[in-house]
Parts: C-alpha cells; structure tokens; sequence
C-alpha cells in the first residue's frame, strides 16, 4: 500500500467503531436487495409458506374451509405465523413473507455485530463474513424460522453479556420469557440459545465443580419456562425425514442454490485460512461456549422425528456465531481493504444470483398460469420425478404448487399443513401426517408401488396414498424441464404449462 492508502485504512481503523458499522450494515442491505427489488421470493419453501398464512383470514364462504383447518397450540416454530399475524392489518401475506426474508438475513447479521461489539473494543475485519454469507440457506434450504430465531439468539446472547456475576429476579423473569418467544419462534433455536448462554455463563470447565454446578443450575433455572412447554407438548409427530449429508454441512452457510455456491465456499474457506495466518483469537468468554457447539453441530443428528435438516440449521449458526466471537490479533490497517472487498464480493454476489431471481419470476407467472385450469375447492394430488438433475430450481418447483392454495383455493399436498408441526392441518384425516412433498408417480399404479421401500409403504400415512383416487379428484405432475414419469390410467389431461400437467381423475 501507498503512504496514502496506508494513512486512510489507519483513518478507517480510528474512526471505527461508527464508520465500520455504518459499513457493515450497508453491506447487509446489498446482501437483502434481492428481497427488495423483485415481488415473488425466491428460495425453498418461501412461497409454501406464503401460501399458508393465507388460511388465518378465510372468508366464510372460502372454499379452502372444507379443505384445512386453523387450529393453535404448542407449536414450536412459528415464527413467521406470528409475524404475519401482528402485521395483517397492515401487509399482506406476500409481503410479510419478503420482509421476514430480509429479517431472516438482516436479524442474525445484526445478532453476530452485536454480540461482537460487545466482546471487542473495534471490530475486527473479519465480522466483515457475516453479511457476505447472509444470502444463505433461509433462500436455498427453507431455515426461514430457524434464521428469525437464530438472529434474536444472537441479539439476546448481547444482552445477557451484560449481565453481572449474579442474576437478579427480574433477570430470571426477563430470560424464561425471552426463551418462551424463542420456543414459539423456532424449537432448534432455543435450543441452541440455551446451549450457548449456559456455556457462556460457566465459561471455563477449569473453575471449581462448585462454581460450575451452580452456573449449571442458574442457567437452568434461567430457562426452566420454555424448558417446561418442550415437555408439556405433544411428542414431535414421527412422519418422514429428509436424509441429511455431514459433507453438505461446510457448505451450508454459502448455499444459495446458484452457480455461486463453489466460488463462495473456497473463497470462505481462503478467507478463514488467511485469518488463521493472520493470527485468530477467541473472546475468552466464549472459548468453551464455542468449542461446545460445535461439537453439538458435528453430533447433532439429521432429523429427529419431522424436523429435519437439524445438523445443517446448526452449523449455519456455528459459522455466525464463530465469527461473530472471533477476532484478528492484529488488525491495525485491514479494517478499510476488509470492507471494500466484503463490498465488492457482496455486489459481485448479488450480481450472481440476479439472473436466476429474474428467471424464477418468469416461472412462478408460467405455472400461476397453468394451475387456472384447477376449480376451486379441488384436491390435488402433487407428484414429481424422484431427480430431476437438468433442472437448477427443481427442488423449488415442488413448492410453487402451493399457488393452487393462493390462487385456486384447492387443496394441495405440498403445503405445510400438519397437526403438531404448523398451525394448520388438512380436515381429512387421512392427509394429516403425511410428507408435505411432492410424491413419487409410482404411488399411482398399484404394480408400481410395490416398488417402493418399505419404510415408506408402512408409514401411518401411506393408506391414503394406496388409495389416492378416494382422497383427491386432480394430479398434478411437476416434473419441471426433465421428462415425466407418470404412467397412470383413467387420468385426463385438462391443461398445465412448462413442466406442468394437470390432470382430472376420471
């Protein structure tokens, strides 16, 4: 660097901690835009979920009130719901949906300045990796909820920093309540906020047992309310489970389910190695609360009952949260090059993923279009190939049926609706309980689904599923740009559109 280059990044350093946040939260608005500018989100299970919150204000001769039902209890992820909820009156449900995107990046990006704020005297340019990394799984792998709750964890974690050796009753107050929200906000959450507290409040494993005991206990004591509506709720409904990947794991924070992904993921892992050789450190307040999670991260199962993706949604945290407690041991002049190259990657990734933003508005018009030829109040079966390896946006594809919800006011298997997972449940019983996937074609022919595995033929749920024809009166085959493979008779074609046939069931 010149004399001058250097004098600017010692200025940059000097005036931190405003001009770097003022940096940094310009960089988590860029990383937000695409939320912003274009009317349909796209991302995985962004558009189910828009579909659902349009069951809470059914007109009384809405055709949907034969087909769902509305119900509350100890639901433990809705976060969204609430959302909605409070905001009704004033958005719609597409926009809460956009806003809770944005939040959804902007909330844990936030959580992680905050809680680095409060562990450093000057942010360190590595807290820089938080806003490139926040267009995340919330856009690629669903984890809407989990990121709303993740980002208040981290928010709260600030807080509770705050707090002196010894907690007050009013503090005791003040976190089972905050714990509570975290519960209905998202399970996985608060466990994770739990977790991390209670590591942050023993600190060190070489203090007295004594002292460890009773830091133990303070944090249970801490959290004994939401502790307490896990074991009042019902047991987590054991339906299907998605398969889960420990490799897929390094790559979770940088999924954005475009051709950005590799590059991202080996500039995260150069950018890490170049800190590392820089000279890393941990707050000493959170070395065990790190090294702690992230062992639950590598242990954590894939899916428990029908939560799934419990490995990936915690390593995505581990990645914040190890940044947000991470510091360079000598960041003196990198604080201005750190934030120009976080600002040109950022942009260089927004960039990257317009195209694809722009293409998925173009296709969710195309099958809104095609799903007209659905009457209202029918009840469609959604089934799509097993793979569909020539089509990017595949996995989204399944959940842009949920327009038939929106739209059509039909039934759709596809939605989330199930007793014990979301507010919202079929009013057939059969249904409840059943996988909120597209299903394989072979389900159709009785030759067929002898074919499939057994752990799938022997599921609760399967019985409706054998005898499909009783249950629903539409198909709807979403095979996307890869050929079809539904070979089903009595099935009449009454119209589609790119990659969608819809059919009525003779």
């Amino acid at each position: 660097m010149t004399s001058i280059e250097m004098a600017r990044a010692r200025a940059f350093d000097d005036a931190a901690p405003h001009t770097a946040g003022a940096a940094y939260a310009t960089l988590v608005a860029l990383s937000a835009a695409p939320a912003a500018l274009w009317p349909i989100p796209r991302g995985n299970d962004l558009i189910n979920h828009w579909a659902r919150l349009t069951l809470y204000h059914m007109a009384p001769g809405d055709p949907l009130r034969g087909l769902y039902r509305v119900y509350f209890g100890l639901i433990p992820n809705l976060g969204l719901d609430a959302l909605y909820l409070t905001l009704a009156p004033l958005l719609s449900a597409q926009s809460v949906v956009r806003l809770a995107l944005v939040l959804a990046m902007a909330l844990p990006a936030g959580g992680a300045w905050a809680l680095h704020r409060r562990l450093f005297a000057r942010p360190s340019p590595t807290i820089f990796l938080i806003p490139l990394l926040s267009y995340n799984l919330a856009t690629s792998g669903g984890l809407l909820n989990f990121a709303l709750g993740m980002g208040l964890d981290l928010i709260g974690l600030n807080f509770t920093l705050r707090l002196g050796e010894r907690l007050r009753v009013r503090n005791y107050v003040l976190l089972n309540l905050f714990g509570a929200a975290l519960f209905f906000c998202h399970l996985i959450a608060w466990g994770a906020f739990a977790l991390l507290w209670g590591l942050l409040r023993v600190e060190t494993l070489r203090a007295p047992p004594r002292r460890i005991a009773w830091r133990a206990a303070e944090a249970a004591l801490a959290q004994a309310l939401p502790l307490a509506l896990v074991l009042l709720r019902p047991s987590m409904p054991s339906t299907y489970e998605l398969g889960g990947a420990k490799s897929a794991m390094l790559l979770a924070p940088v999924a954005s389910a475009t051709a950005s992904d590799l590059p991202m993921l080996i500039l995260l892992v150069g950018v890490v190695a170049l800190a590392l050789v820089r000279g890393l450190t941990v707050a000493p307040p959170a070395r065990l609360a790190l090294a702690g999670f992230a062992l639950v991260a590598l242990l954590a199962p894939p899916a428990h009952g029908a939560a799934n993706l419990i490995d990936a949604r915690l390593t995505v945290y581990v990645w914040y949260f190890a940044i947000a407690v991470s510091a360079l041991k000598a960041p003196a002049g990198l604080g201005l090059p750190a934030a120009l190259a976080a600002t040109a990657l950022t942009a260089a990734r927004l960039y990257a993923v317009a195209p694809a933003w722009e293409v998925f508005q173009d296709r969710a018009a195309s099958v809104r279009a095609g799903l007209a030829a659905l009457p209202a109040g029918a009840r469609a079966l959604v089934v799509a190939p097993d793979h569909c390896s020539g089509d990017t946006d595949f996995e989204m594809f399944g959940n842009l049926m949920t327009f038939a919800v929106i739209d059509r006011r039909a039934y759709v298997n596809v939605l989330f609706a199930q007793t014990g997972m979301q507010p919202v449940a079929p009013t057939d019983s059969a249904l409840d309980g059943g996988p909120t996937l597209a299903m394989n074609p072979r389900w159709l022919t009785a030759t067929d689904q002898a074919s499939l595995p057994a752990h799938l033929r022997d599921k609760p749920w399967s019985a409706a599923f054998w005898d499909w024809r009783r249950h629903f009166n539409y198909v709807i085959d979403a095979h996307a740009s890869c050929v079809s493979t539904l070979d089903a008779p009595g099935l009449t074609r009454i119209g589609g559109a790119p990659g969608l046939d819809i059919y009525r069931i003779d």
